[in-house]
């Protein structure tokens, strides 16, 4: 009902000035908030007179007041969640704990003087809901105590013994936080956790890769991976200087087009494109020692002739030169063993006549001397 009254004015005030309107906006809240009631008593429900009890939620204090003579506080707040301290006094230890606020609600805390465990409280933060949010006290690896987190993720974790421990938070689809943190006796440790969702591990990229150039009618291979892996039965669109077609991977990942023409072809596949050049072979210039000799316009020098033959020529009558040696030294070893041999024929037949001529010889002799010696005589 007031709600609907505060509209009403709202109404009515819409011809004021802005100013005004601001301050109207700006008591709405307060307004329309609920009413939190906190009462301290002490042993044997005696109420606890100017204890100094403070709202906190997401470790800001929001507001610090004293218990009245009843030991009573009161807090105007929204609805929700919100942690309680009675601070420490000389006689009494820090005491904490938390409500939820729907409406106009009311609390009552018991103030110990004795306080002979440790405590942790907080709030996490991250997950859309907390269902299933917990946290959990860790000594030496194993699980001392554990607490679920309210709707609004808080929580206090109590009736622990002094020491070093782990605080897990974990809430389903988060990454869970872990903490390592000393837990004293009588005291309340705040531990505010944010969790985060698991980082989804990045996908690699898919690569595609062909030559850079390649002669004509060569095969050109285009790979195509990811993460290192080949990726087969995928098809690649290929542009041609002539046209488009499709080539397809095989299972390691390579699609094979001819270059039947040259220039640039282009592959692609998703949003990778590479390119190869198609080189044409050229067609072979005369070679420079087929041309005819140049002529030396020299003039010869002494015997030698005008026109010098080319290298060429000169090669060619070195061979005819070395061929006509070797034909006559042929003919003269040929002449020369015909010549020895007609010696060799020759001397025999004047040795088989030499008895002959003695004969002669002496007969003759003989005769010559006979008619000597009958010249005498007469």
């Amino acid at each position: 009902m007031l709600f609907i009254d505060c509209i009403r004015l709202l109404v009515m005030v819409v011809p004021m000035r802005i100013p005004a309107l601001i301050a109207l906006l700006l008591l709405l809240p307060i307004l329309s908030a609920s009413v939190l009631t906190v009462q301290v008593v002490v042993d044997q429900d005696t109420p606890s007179i100017g204890a100094s009890v403070s709202l906190v939620t997401g470790g800001v204090v929001l507001d610090t007041k004293k218990a009245d003579q009843s030991g009573y506080v009161k807090f105007n707040v929204s609805d929700g969640t919100y942690f309680i301290t009675v601070n420490k006094s000389v006689i009494y230890p820090q005491y904490l704990v938390y409500k939820e606020v729907s409406g106009d609600s009311e609390v009552r805390i018991v103030r110990r003087q004795l306080i002979n465990y440790a405590n942790a409280y907080g709030q996490i933060t991250g997950p859309s809901t907390f269902a299933n949010a917990s946290v959990a006290a860790y000594l030496n690896n194993q699980v001392v105590k554990r607490v679920s987190a309210n709707k609004d993720g808080f929580y206090i974790l109590s009736y622990l013994n002094e020491g070093t421990y782990e605080l897990r938070f974990e809430s389903p689809g988060m990454e869970t936080e872990r903490v390592q943190v000393f837990l004293p006796t009588a005291e309340f440790t705040p531990i505010y956790a944010a969790l985060k969702a698991p980082v989804a591990p990045e996908e690699p990229p898919v690569v595609l890769s062909s030559p850079l150039q390649v002669q004509q009618f060569a095969l050109i291979e285009i790979t195509l991976t990811k993460g290192g892996k080949p990726i087969a039965g995928q098809a690649v669109s290929v542009n041609t200087p002539s046209g488009a077609i499709s080539a397809t991977t095989d299972s390691q990942g390579i699609a094979r087009v001819n270059a039947a023409e040259g220039g640039v072809y282009t592959f692609a596949y998703g949003n990778q494109t590479t390119t190869t050049s198609v080189a044409v072979p050229e067609t072979p210039k005369p070679n420079e020692s087929n041309k005819p000799p140049a002529q030396n316009q020299t003039p010869p020098a002494g015997n030698e002739t005008a026109n010098p033959p080319s290298s060429d020529g000169n090669g060619l009558m070195a061979t005819l030169a070395a061929v006509l040696v070797i034909l006559t030294l042929i003919i003269l070893a040929v002449v020369a063993i015909v010549a020895a041999k007609l010696m060799r024929e020759g001397k025999k037949d004047e040795s088989k006549g030499q008895p002959h001529e003695h004969a002669q010889h002496g007969h003759a002799h003989h005769h010559a001397e006979g008619a000597k010696a009958r010249h005498k005589r007469k």
